[in-house]
């Protein structure tokens, strides 16, 4: 496994006494913590409190829930030493920066799939607050802001 691999380095560096900058890029060394077990899960958690992310860049697509106005992308960011952010790809938001509107920031990890999708839900149904009450007022004949 990549985990496997990468230990195996850290290892040899060890050994040998020498610090080499190593660069992963969107590494998720462990995504099951159930098949990874005993020493080599220790050994991990304690390399990865080593790790200094530097540079994350993540797309997430959400799947299709059926519901008339679908889910946008996201985009899951870190430039250090700025925090980890969610990005939603919503360029008829006119909040939006260059298309993209700000969720979310942690400046510990990247947030997981199920955040982000929790995430996208509150900003849909924002949208949808936003286009009714923009309807309503149309059909009142006020005027929107």
């Amino acid at each position: 496994s990549e985990m496997a691999a990468v230990l195996a380095i850290f290892d040899v560096m060890k050994d040998l006494g020498k610090k080499v900058p190593v660069i992963l890029l969107n590494a998720r060394l462990v995504q099951d913590t159930t098949a990874v077990a005993g020493v080599m899960l220790r050994n991990f958690r304690a390399f990865e409190g080593t790790l200094l992310p530097v540079f994350h860049l993540e797309q997430f697509d959400p799947e299709d829930d059926k519901d008339p106005l679908p889910l946008n992308s996201a985009v899951i960011v870190r430039v250090w030493p700025r925090p980890y952010s969610v990005w939603e790809d919503n360029p008829e938001d006119p909040e939006a920066i260059d298309g993209y509107f700000l969720l979310d920031v942690n400046e510990q990890q990247p947030q997981d799939f199920q955040d982000c999708l929790t995430f996208l839900k509150g900003s849909r149904e924002l949208t949808k607050r936003m286009r009714l009450k923009e309807r309503q007022e149309r059909e009142k004949g006020g005027k929107l802001l």
